[in-house]
C-alpha cells in the first residue's frame, strides 16, 4: 500500500496533459479530422508519461534521502522500506518502459522521451543537480514538460516537429511553469535547507516568499491569453489566479490545490483545442 501513498496522482496528470496536449496540437495544427484522433494512441501516450515521471521520481528520491527525511517527506527510501539500489532499479526499468512504448510512434517521439530523462538526470543528481540552483530548478522542470509535449506532437508530427511545433506553446509552457513551479517548495524548506537547495523559500523569509510566488503564478495565469493570443480565456485566467494565489497565501502547502487549479484550467485549454475554438 505504501505504493499508493507514494504516487504523486496530480504530477501523473500534469505529464500526461502534456503529451496528450501535445497530441491534440498536432491534431489541430494540422487540420485532421475527428476520426484522427485514436484513443489506442492517447492510452499509449499516457503511460509513456507515467512511466517517464515515475522514473524521474525515483532518480530524484533516491538522491534526496536526507533532505526528504528532514522534511518528514515519506518516500520508500527516507521511509527504509526500499534500499537507494532498488530506486536505481526501478529508475532504469521505468526508463525503457516508456522509451519502447515511445518506439511504437516513431523515432522523434523516442528522441523526445530520452532528451526527458537526461534533464531529469540533470535535475536531480550529481555533478550537475541543477536542482540545487534557483531560479534554474524551475526552469528546468518547464523544460520537462515541454519535452513531453514535444514528445506527443512528435507522434503526428515526425520530423517536422521542431519546425511546426507552435511557438505560442512553446513561450506558453516555459513561461508560465518557469513562473509556477516554485509553489510545490513551500513543503519543503527545511529538507531544501539541509540538501543547500535553493529556491524562493529558502532564499526569502517565509511570508515573502510566499508573496511572490503568488505574484508569479497571478502573472503566468494572466499572461496565457495574452502568449496564446485567444482573450476568451481571460475569466478562466482570472478565476484561476484568484484561487492560486490564495491558496498558497493561505494555505501551509498549497502544492495540491494549486495543482488541482492548475489542472482545470489545463483541461480548459484543451477543451478549447479539441473544439477547434483555440486554433494554431
Amino acid at each position: 500500500m505504501f505504493f499508493l501513498k507514494y504516487i504523486r496522482w496530480f504530477r501523473f496528470i500534469h505529464y500526461i496533459g502534456m503529451a496528450v496536449g501535445g497530441y491534440l496540437i498536432a491534431w489541430n495544427f494540422y487540420h485532421l479530422s475527428y476520426s484522427n484522433i485514436k484513443i489506442r494512441e492517447i492510452i499509449l501516450l499516457s503511460f509513456m508519461a507515467i512511466f517517464s515521471f515515475q522514473s524521474a521520481v525515483f532518480l530524484n528520491d533516491v538522491n534526496d534521502v536526507e533532505g526528504d527525511k528532514k522534511s518528514n517527506f515519506f518516500t520508500p527510501f527516507s521511509g527504509g522500506v526500499l534500499k537507494k539500489s532498488s530506486g536505481i532499479v526501478f529508475w532504469i526499468v521505468l526508463m525503457i518502459l516508456s522509451l519502447l512504448i515511445a518506439s511504437l510512434f516513431n523515432f522523434w517521439t523516442v528522441l523526445f522521451v530520452f532528451i526527458y530523462h537526461i534533464l531529469s538526470f540533470i535535475y536531480s543528481s550529481y555533478p550537475f543537480r541543477i536542482k540545487r540552483f534557483f531560479p534554474f530548478n524551475q526552469i528546468s522542470l518547464s523544460l520537462w514538460a515541454l519535452s513531453m509535449m514535444l514528445a506527443g506532437f512528435s507522434t503526428i508530427a515526425g520530423p517536422s516537429t521542431l519546425r511546426d511545433f507552435p511557438l505560442r506553446m512553446l513561450l506558453l509552457v516555459i513561461i508560465t511553469l518557469s513562473l509556477t513551479f516554485g509553489t510545490k517548495d513551500a513543503k519543503d524548506v527545511e529538507g531544501d535547507r539541509v540538501e543547500g537547495i535553493k529556491t524562493m523559500y529558502t532564499l526569502l523569509p517565509e511570508k515573502k516568499a510566499r508573496i511572490v510566488n503568488a505574484i508569479l503564478v497571478v502573472i503566468s495565469y494572466l499572461s496565457v491569453p495574452v502568449i496564446l493570443n485567444y482573450f476568451p480565456l481571460i475569466w478562466f485566467s482570472l478565476v484561476a489566479a484568484f484561487f492560486s494565489s490564495l491558496f498558497i497565501i493561505i494555505l501551509k502547502n498549497p502544492d495540491r490545490p494549486v495543482l488541482g487549479v492548475y489542472i482545470i484550467f489545463g483541461l480548459v485549454i484543451l477543451y478549447f483545442v479539441y473544439t477547434r475554438k483555440l486554433v494554431f
